[in-house]
């Protein structure tokens, strides 16, 4: 998002709906990740599912089209462990920033 995006967004979010659908989409991964048989796991990612879910909007925008390209070809255990290294930097990313703005230290 641009910084124009994240003001606007800030400005206008639903916080109650945003935490609801952080809950429903990580209650969703879950049962996707168990019900995946450890075979399953080193299939190749669906890629008709992928485009399929950039032309639907679900993933990003059209600034971030370049993400198809990265999971390509990949297996389902490489996009799981995308998905959390992607939480993990906003998580990290955002913690930083907060206490930034606050004026305490890192300490990374």
């Amino acid at each position: 998002m641009t910084a124009q995006e994240c003001s606007d967004f800030n400005a206008h979010v639903d916080i109650t709906g945003l935490r609801a659908y952080w809950t429903a989409v990580g209650q969703r991964t879950r049962q996707v990740a168990q019900a995946l048989r450890p075979e399953e796991l080193d299939e190749a990612v669906d890629e008709s599912l992928l485009a399929q879910a950039f032309t639907n909007g679900i993933i990003g925008n059209e600034r971030a089209r370049w993400v198809e390209q990265l999971c390509a070809g990949r297996n389902k255990v490489w996009l799981l462990s995308l998905v959390l290294w992607h939480l993990a930097e906003h998580l990290l990313g955002e913690a930083s920033c907060v206490r930034s703005q606050a004026r305490v230290a890192i300490g990374l």
